[in-house]
Order: structure tokens, then C-alpha cells, then sequence
């Protein structure tokens, strides 16, 4: 009788931690999408600025091709570098997508 209750609390205890993985697993699951959410909204928002900036700079064309205000392009530097940022963000939102397809 010890014996076999001794294998039933083992038993017990190893389906405890079995079950106690798969919810850390499930949780770590859980924060990767919420992280990857995150970015994914975080680009999203950039690519719209970056995409009302644009707008800016195209509604300041006239119909030749010239630019109107006197110095437009100054605003040019900044479009740039949020570009820039953009790619990099884009670039870690595929490699995160590349390492949770496998």
C-alpha cells in the first residue's frame, strides 16, 4: 500500500509541474503576442506620420513640381530619419515573425 500511495503522489506531483509549465508557456506565449502587438501598433502609428508628413510635402507642390513655401525641405531630415526607424522596426517585426513560424 505505501508504495502505490508513494507512485499516486508522484503521479500527483508530476502532473502539478507538467500543469505549471504550460502555463508559464502559455504566459510567455501570451506576452510575445502582446509584445508583438505593441510593435506592430507602434509601427503602424509611425507609418501614418511618416505618411501625413508626406502629404505635407506633396500638398506644398504646385502644379509644375515646385515646391511653395520657402524652405520646405527642412522638415526633410527629420522625414528621414523616421523612415529609417521604420525600417528597423519592420525589419524586427519579420524576424520575430520568422522565429514564431518556426
Amino acid at each position: 500500500k505505501n508504495s502505490a500511495e508513494g507512485n499516486t503522489v508522484f503521479v500527483c506531483n508530476e502532473r502539478k509541474g507538467s500543469e505549471e509549465q504550460m502555463d508559464t508557456h502559455l504566459q510567455w506565449q501570451l506576452n510575445l503576442l502582446t509584445h508583438i502587438e505593441n510593435v506592430q501598433n507602434e509601427v503602424t502609428s509611425r507609418m501614418d506620420l511618416i505618411e501625413r508628413e508626406v502629404d505635407v510635402l506633396e500638398s506644398w507642390l504646385d502644379f509644375t513640381g515646385e515646391l511653395e513655401p520657402p524652405d520646405p525641405l527642412a522638415r526633410l531630415p527629420q522625414l528621414k530619419r523616421r523612415i529609417k526607424q521604420l525600417l528597423i522596426d519592420m525589419g524586427k517585426v519579420q524576424q520575430i515573425a520568422t522565429l514564431c513560424s518556426v
